[in-house]
């Protein structure tokens, strides 16, 4: 399990690649994202990212079996603290992504759920499969944003959308998130890489422009994400430790394992 980089040009692919686990998130794919992402800050070589999944799964946000594990950590005062900091360095990935001198742009293979919007929407551009399938999940575990989530989904979406999706969680297809503005174009499965790619390119090639325009995007919001990350990293770790998360989630890991297979995430 891995997140790949793979350079096409000037663009650099990164892959969310856990096939196993249908591509869900744990701290070893968010330590291997920030070091990629580092690495392409310094690399002048490099003029835009895309961001993907394997497969049929962009990614189905994070492991159940690691979030049942963390819920008996948040429980306990002492090692809920260090529980916090783990969340914000983690979250490092959408400050990265969203403050990288690259353009990006995400390509939605398949299933994006729970953190796996936060990561998408963290991208400049977000660009689905006809295939792509949509849900925040967090509140059927009875927790909290992580990655940024609620804030970047206000961000995208506006408020009362963001509150739609969020608080009222439920599948959404391609063409929902298209009507929606969460994604910018919906393109049949196969046309994905290379259309994503393309969209890539171009942006590559008018660097100037490109970091001017963005600069004024972020300067839009009225919050800078790491104050809103530094919060919300509590108010995860304090949902992790309510009985009802705890509940939640140790019923849904045991459903997953009750069916004998891989499968991650809240999938239906």
């Amino acid at each position: 399990m891995a997140i790949t980089l793979s350079r096409d040009g000037d663009v650099a692919v990164l892959t969310i690649d856990n096939p196993g686990h249908r591509n869900a998130l744990d701290d070893e794919h968010t330590l291997q994202m920030l070091d990629h992402l580092d690495a392409l800050e310094q690399d002048p070589s490099a003029g835009a990212i895309v961001l993907t999944g394997t497969g049929r799964h962009f990614t189905p946000g994070g492991r159940l079996d690691m979030l049942e594990e963390l819920a008996g950590q948040a429980r306990d005062p002492e090692r809920s603290r260090a529980l916090e900091q783990r969340m914000r360095t983690n979250a490092r990935v959408v400050e990265a992504l969203s403050g990288s001198r690259l353009p990006s742009v995400a390509a939605i293979n398949g299933t994006c759920v729970g953190a796996g919007l936060g990561w998408a929407a963290a991208c400049d551009l977000r660009i689905a499969a006809a295939g792509a399938t949509f849900d925040s999940a967090f509140l059927k575990l009875g927790l909290g944003t992580d990655f940024g989530t609620a804030w970047l989904l206000g961000s995208v979406l506006g408020r009362a959308a963001a509150a739609d999706w969020l608080l009222r969680p439920r599948r959404r297809n391609a063409d929902e998130a298209l009507a929606q503005g969460f994604v910018s174009e919906v393109v049949e499965d196969s046309a994905l890489p290379t259309t994503a790619r393309d969209t890539a390119a171009a942006l590559a090639g008018t660097p100037s422009a490109v970091a001017a325009i963005r600069a004024g995007l972020r300067e839009a919001t009225t919050r800078p994400l790491g104050d809103h990350l530094d919060d919300e990293a509590a108010r995860f770790v304090a949902s992790l430790a309510t009985r009802e998360a705890g509940g939640r989630i140790e019923a849904a890991n045991a459903a997953l394992r009750a069916r004998a297979t891989p499968q991650e995430g809240l999938l239906r």
